[in-house]
């Protein structure tokens, strides 16, 4: 439980902020707050906002948790993301998380270069591996992005939300999602009005394990639907 409260605490935290000169007139502001509830309490709560215009995007979050006795630690946390609109999809410039679960506390921060992956940053270091450790090549950096990056896709086309593969990096692991149409009833977002339904499968691809009883366990469960809302009239789905 402690492996996967981390990793969700890496998702929803990390940074990095496009210069004001380069900021759109016609750039929209969206703003969300979620709820972790369990047994009736209020367990977590996490906000975002994002500024979308049409060449760029910069998302904030933060996230806040109490924690529950031996099921997981508290976590606070900040969380920023920025970069393009392409041809091509998102191309990332910076992302970086900064959050305490628990007594302990990261901070993870990657750079781009044209569009790809340059520079990974992690403290504190990460541990040396032991044995039965897959690792993350060269290769597989190629057209990967960030967690919160990842959310984003700019279509005209509802059909094109899903029917792809998402390639994430979070600065140690690297998956991919593989979203396809689901069956399920897209749910309906207040202020966004109804959205797109994928079926989401986690594929790790290395920075992990291969004895991870988290990752067994997202690998045998592929019942995981992800709603993408419009965001206004930009075009772009989250």
């Amino acid at each position: 439980m402690r492996i996967a409260s981390r990793h969700l605490a890496a998702v929803l935290a990390f940074a990095s902020v496009l210069p004001t000169a380069q900021r759109a007139a016609a750039e929209q502001i969206f703003e969300a707050e979620y709820a972790i509830d369990y047994l009736g309490l209020t367990v977590a709560k996490s906000s975002f906002v994002t500024a979308v215009a049409d060449t760029y995007f910069n998302m904030y979050g933060t996230i806040s948790s109490t924690g529950l006795a031996k099921f997981f630690d508290s976590t606070k946390g900040t969380t920023k993301a920025s970069g393009y609109f392409g041809a091509g999809g998102v191309s990332p410039i910076s992302y970086s998380v900064d959050y305490t679960y628990g007594k302990k506390a990261k901070k993870t921060a990657l750079g781009y270069t044209n569009g790809a992956i340059s520079q990974v940053d992690n403290m504190p270091a990460l541990p040396e591996r032991r044995q039965g450790w897959v690792g993350v090549a060269e290769k597989d950096f190629k057209g990967a992005v960030d967690p919160l990056s990842a959310t984003l896709i700019r279509t005209g086309d509802r059909n094109k939300v899903c029917n792809r593969t998402v390639r994430i990096f979070d600065g140690e692991i690297r998956a991919d999602i593989v979203l396809t149409p689901s069956a399920a009833t897209p749910a309906e977002v207040p202020g966004a009005g109804k959205g797109v339904a994928c079926s989401a499968r986690f594929v790790p691809v290395g920075g992990y394990y291969s004895a991870n009883a988290s990752l067994d366990c997202l690998l045998s469960n592929s019942c995981v639907d992800i709603t993408f809302a419009p965001r206004g009239k930009t075009g772009v789905y989250a």
